[in-house]
């Protein structure tokens, strides 16, 4: 009976010891990153150092030398020359053994930076890394970190989107009389990478990192003013976040950073604002495959517009603001691939001593893509590629000269033309542009203008009073000028006139008795009495009359627009309730009906 106790007493300590074991071996397997996926073969001289197992103690200082000492909370394991550990402590690490030293359960290694071909015999593996999924392993305590700078909101939905208000751009030192701020902004990139490799008898044959149909879109309002007579780049990042990633034995580290660049170059003088959008997707691959290096950048839509510009040379110079997207792939904390997307709005303008000014922006993205292979092999060399886009006609000012009105008038020979002669300077979106000398000539026929240079206003217009010269054909230039000094905008525009000896006076007469009397080309009366405020003129070819009546407590406009034909005026005749005597802005229905007036002696 004994005996038997003893053997049950025996067995339930042997149970309970397996049951505790088993219990251990869970939470140490629960705890512990991902064992290598089937399939991954490593080398025979590998060894993985667990978190649990062992303490680093080294400082900084020795990492950076290769001097890795660690404390084994049991029998420390044995290395030779040229073995190969990953430890899962901090960011990861895989080294290369060079010499070892021990004492007790320490042991002390001097090392080099090992690569995946020195970790696996054969691997193939890939993964997606969606933005939102990429996690930090939280016994290794690398919590995902984020840093957004004064003024940057990050905002909900995929990918990064932030909100910027009120950015101030700092512009070098004191003595720089610029500013610049990012009165608003908003930015979204939605990066979703892939990530695949195939290591074959110890030696890679294929590494890849891509993201295809990635947007990267930047709306933003900018304002800058004053000078800087020195180049400098200023930069400021808006926002970083960092994340890890275990896939296997691989420590996979992202570091994502969103900066601006805020670039003027010597002797610029501006007071600009004005909002600008760049919606874009593309296609960035990384790819080396059996000793080649393909990297891919595409461009597979984009859209750019400026809205709402106003601006001001003060000296010739170029300001480049760029928007900066880079992600950094590391592997056991070196850098492998990586990726620096440069979205650029660069603002040229150019000034000379008589004011006559051009301004345009053009915008585009540099893009560099590479991979540092110290962490994948020995056998392969750093490669990377530069891509340019650039768009340099976003927007120009001043663009076009046109003329508005005040052509092909008749005058008589020294005196001033009913109408001014009106031009309109305007931007490639047709905004006018004011602040913009328009230079006015006469070329033909001896007459003048009032003025002979005139800056254009605040909806881009500019006009001079033109008096006949004495000849019987009259022409007149307009032209605007670049900084340089070149002739832009289709200059010269021409306006044309004639001079006639005119039959004054001459008289029209409507229907049964209504008169209008013309002594000149635009002194016009009526004997009939009734019109108010009654003004129009006359030429060869065409007539306009214009008028206010009242008819009980009601106020009338009338205008008529009539071709000279012969004896006849014909053409149309307009009439509407207004306000009051003139009021232009019709407040009824406005009627329209035909017209006709009989040369008369009006007597």
């Amino acid at each position: 009976m004994k005996k038997s106790h003893r053997i049950f007493v025996s067995m339930l300590l042997v149970l309970i010891s397996l049951g505790l074991i088993n219990t251990s071996c869970q939470k140490n397997e629960d705890s512990s990153p991902e064992d290598p996926p089937a399939g991954e073969e490593l080398q025979e001289n590998v060894t993985i150092i667990e978190e649990n197992d062992a303490e680093l103690l080294s400082d900084s200082a020795q990492l950076v030398s290769g001097t890795y000492v660690f404390q084994f909370s049991g029998t420390a394991p044995t290395f030779a020359e040229n073995d190969v550990f990953v430890s899962k402590t901090g960011k990861g690490h895989l080294r290369k053994v060079k010499s070892v030293s021990s004492d007790g359960n320490k042991l002390t290694m001097q090392t080099e930076q090992a690569t995946l071909e020195d970790l696996y015999n054969n691997s193939e593996l890939s993964f997606d890394i969606p933005f939102e999924e990429t996690k930090s392993d939280p016994i290794h305590a690398m919590e995902e970190h984020t840093f957004l700078a004064e003024g940057v909101e990050e905002i909900a939905g995929d990918g990064i989107n932030l909100a910027l208000a009120n950015v101030v751009l700092k512009i070098g030192n004191d003595e720089y009389d610029l500013s610049a701020k990012l009165e608003s902004a908003t930015i979204h990139i939605q990066p979703n990478y892939d990530y695949s490799h195939k290591i074959e008898d110890g030696s890679i044959q294929r590494l890849s990192v891509n993201s295809f149909n990635t947007p990267i879109n930047f709306d933003y309002h900018l304002s800058a003013s004053g000078t800087a007579n020195a180049t400098e780049k200023h930069e400021q990042i808006l926002y970083e976040k960092g994340q890890f990633k275990f896939v296997g034995l691989m420590l996979i580290y992202i570091h994502h950073e969103v900066r601006v660049e805020f670039q003027p170059t010597a002797s610029v003088g501006i007071d600009c604002n004005y909002q600008s959008t760049t919606e874009s997707i593309y296609d960035f691959a990384l790819a080396y495959e059996n000793g080649s290096f393909g990297p891919v950048f595409e461009q597979k839509s984009e859209t750019s517009h400026v809205t709402n510009s106003s601006m001001n040379v003060k000296a010739g110079g170029e300001l480049k603001l760029s928007l900066i997207y880079e992600p950094k792939f590391f592997v056991f904390g070196v850098l492998g691939p990586y990726i620096e997307n440069s979205l650029f709005a660069k603002a040229n303008g150019s000034i000379n001593s008589s004011q006559d000014w051009d301004f345009n922006i053009g915008m585009g993205i540099d893009s560099k893509l590479g991979i540092k292979f110290e962490v994948f092999s020995r056998q392969i060399g750093d490669v990377s590629k530069t891509f340019n886009l650039y768009s340099a006609s976003l927007f120009e000012a001043p663009k076009n000269l046109q003329l508005i009105s005040g052509n092909n008038q008749e005058g008589s020979v020294g005196s001033e033309l009913a109408q001014a002669i009106r031009f309109q300077v305007s931007d490639n979106f047709d905004g006018p542009v004011s602040g913009v000398p328009v230079y006015f000539e006469i070329t033909e026929g001896g007459g003048s203008v009032d003025k002979e240079v005139v800056t254009t206003n605040d909806d881009g217009f500019a006009e001079v009073n033109w008096t006949m010269g004495d000849a019987e054909n009259q022409k007149l230039e307009a032209k605007i000028k670049n900084g340089s000094g070149a002739l832009i905008g289709g200059s010269p525009k021409e306006a044309k006139a004639t001079t006639v000896a005119g039959d004054y006076p001459i008289c029209f007469k409507e229907g049964s008795g209504i008169y209008y009397s013309w002594d000149s080309g635009t002194s016009l009366s009526s004997q009939n009495g009734f019109q108010q405020n009654l003004t129009g003129w006359i030429n060869a070819d065409s007539a306009f009359i214009q008028y206010w009546y009242s008819a009980g407590l009601n106020t009338y406009k009338v205008e008529y627009e009539m071709a000279r034909v012969g004896d006849e005026l014909v053409g149309k005749r307009y009439e509407c309730k207004v306000f009051s005597v003139g009021s232009t802005n019709c407040t009824g229905t406005l009627t329209e009906s035909d017209a006709l007036m009989v040369k008369d002696n009006c007597q």
